[in-house]
């Protein structure tokens, strides 16, 4: 008697050795994707199980011819489509399905039902702009990036540059993209070492005019725009020199005098192109020489304009903060210690960073004094002088905690202690106690007055 036996293969975690000792055979060719289905007619419980491969080993779908081989022992076999038997009725089904991300031509391929960009896609994916083979999420239906083309050039029509218009990419938000601002959209022509008429997009769709100086470069007249290089002194503005392919002024190293240089200016024994004579600037700057540039931040100032002030007044530390102007005392720096008056403490004032010191708000260290050594609130204590007026220091701490056990009036912020703890009052009636539980520390009658106590003087809560 046969019964039927079936087997599932997913992709994870199986391996061609594992499916060949599933299948009682040295080596079975995994295909990787999809589902692998066996479904075998065996003849007896311990038959063995042999290979199935689809013709050519390429993947079979229903309906597709297969070559099966016989899986139990009877030495037959089949040709015919997937589902087919052989002489003793075995049968072998193979069906591959690929998962998101793996190549395919076709969504029949795919176990999603989508195949977009030649991959296997969680989704249709036929939107304008998106794609499902972007190599950061491949598979997955995602924003084709900006500058890309688009999947079909004729969703995003490029127009001339002049228009602004869309420039025949995607813009990376699923969008076509407009011709980046910059873009020049109009001629230009020279005045004055200006380049003018110039107009370029705005990155919105529209051309605007715009003017741009060339200095320390001259306007070429043929084309409208700046020099970037030179051959000779007309390819640079008036009074500056071309000196090995760039425009420079004239190189007197060292100079002492304006006159000694095209530009007229000497600044920092460096032929200069400006007067250059501001704090945290410099012409003698290592890769910008004879170019007026910001001093790095930190350095000082080469023409000691910045002035030393003290911390206390959050002004300027004599350095350059490099932008070119002076570096201030950072916001955090200490300008003012704290203070005490009255328990009251004043706490330390900072520089905001901004040139100002600043105090924070005023506050109270109770239940422990101010230190006026030190600016700042005790946080323990060796003394009572350590806590504020009244409270006690008791084991390291200052406490107005009035039913704490004591053995003294002193040791009480009260001034009382009865019973063995501080009281709100001296509690030293007949038949009262301040020692009583749930009215600890506040002097009440104690019961059952009539309980064979003798009530000549105050006894403890205990004591019934």
């Amino acid at each position: 008697m046969t019964a039927r036996r079936f087997f599932l293969v997913s992709r994870a975690g199986i391996t061609s050795e594992s499916l060949g000792e599933m299948m009682g055979q040295s080596a079975v060719q995994h295909w990787g994707v999809g589902f692998l289905v066996v479904v075998a007619a065996v003849g007896c419980r311990n038959a063995p199980i042999r290979t199935a491969s689809p013709d050519g080993g390429s993947a079979a779908k229903a309906g597709d011819a297969t070559t099966t081989t016989d899986i139990t022992d009877d030495g037959s076999t089949a040709t015919g489509t997937t589902g087919g038997a052989d002489a003793d009725g075995d049968h072998v089904v193979v069906v591959f399905l690929k998962q998101v991300g793996d190549a395919c031509a076709s969504a029949g391929e795919c176990a999603s039902g989508f195949c977009a960009d030649g991959v296997c896609c969680s989704s249709a994916c036929t939107e304008n702009c998106k794609t499902c083979a972007e190599p950061s999420s491949l598979g997955e239906c995602a924003y084709v990036p900006s500058g890309a083309v688009p999947r079909e050039a004729s969703d995003c029509p490029a127009s001339a540059p002049s228009t602004c218009g869309l420039d025949g990419t995607c813009n990376g938000a699923g969008s076509c993209r407009l011709y980046p601002g910059g873009t020049q959209c109009a001629s230009s022509s020279c005045q004055d070492n200006l380049v003018t008429s110039l107009s370029l997009c705005n990155g919105e769709g529209a051309c605007t005019p715009a003017t741009m100086a060339c200095d320390p470069y001259a306007c070429n007249p043929a084309s409208g725009t700046c020099f970037m290089a030179c051959t000779s002194d007309a390819q640079c503005m008036d009074g500056i020199l071309c000196t090995n392919g760039s425009c420079l002024p004239k190189m007197t190293m060292p100079c002492s005098l304006g006159d000694d240089c095209t530009s007229g200016f000497c600044v920092d024994g460096i032929c200069c192109s400006v007067a250059c004579s501001g704090p945290c600037e410099s012409c003698g700057l290592v890769g910008s020489i004879g170019i007026c540039a910001p001093v790095a931040a930190g350095a000082p100032d080469p023409h000691g304009i910045c002035r030393s002030d003290m911390a206390s007044t959050c002004g300027q530390t004599g350095l350059c903060d490099g932008t070119g102007s002076c570096d201030l005392y950072p916001g955090g720096t200490a300008c003012a210690a704290g203070s005490c008056s009255d328990g009251v403490l004043t706490p330390a004032s900072v520089c905001n960073g901004i040139g100002a010191c600043v105090t924070g708000p005023k506050m109270s260290c109770s239940p422990f004094a101010c230190n006026p050594a030190t600016g700042n609130c005790f946080n323990a204590c060796a003394s009572d002088t350590q806590c504020e007026d009244g409270i006690p220091c008791t084991s390291g701490s200052c406490s107005n905690n009035v039913t704490m056990p004591c053995s003294v009036n002193d040791e009480c912020a009260s001034g009382f202690c009865a019973n063995g703890v501080c009281c709100d009052s001296a509690c030293d009636g007949a038949c009262e106690s301040c020692n009583q539980p749930r009215t600890t520390g506040q002097c009440t009658p104690l019961p059952n007055p009539d309980a064979g106590l003798g009530c000549e003087a105050p006894v403890d809560a205990d004591v019934d």
